[in-house]
């Protein structure tokens, strides 16, 4: 699979003799032997903190279609997390960000 997308510009896919426009802000997809997928917009990597740490662990959660790890464990929904742990927040279309959980978090 190969993922293009830009933050500045327009760039084109082209397989199978179709072309796909890609614009600023937009990425897309194309699949070995298929043309390409129609542009989707590049969604933001966020995460969020709830309350107050406790015990040492924080509440950690991510936008739908995101996915968190956690010290390499993929996990789901809602999850008390370590202090100090490795968080990698993932896109749908592969893209990654990884944090420290930290108990200063802001609320």
């Amino acid at each position: 699979i190969t993922v293009l997308g830009t933050g500045a510009g327009l760039v084109t896919a082209t397989a199978q003799g179709q072309t796909q426009y890609v614009s600023a802000g937009y990425y897309n997809r194309t699949v070995p032997g298929f043309p390409p997928e129609p542009p989707q917009p590049i969604a933001p990597l966020r995460f969020w903190a709830v309350g107050r740490p406790s015990a040492g662990r924080q509440l950690i959660g991510v936008d739908a279609g995101n996915s968190i790890e956690v010290n390499g464990q993929k996990v789901t929904g809602k999850e008390k997390v370590p202090i100090g742990s490795d968080l990698k927040i993932v896109s749908p279309d592969g893209r990654f960000e990884v944090f420290k959980v930290e108990a200063n978090w802001g609320f």
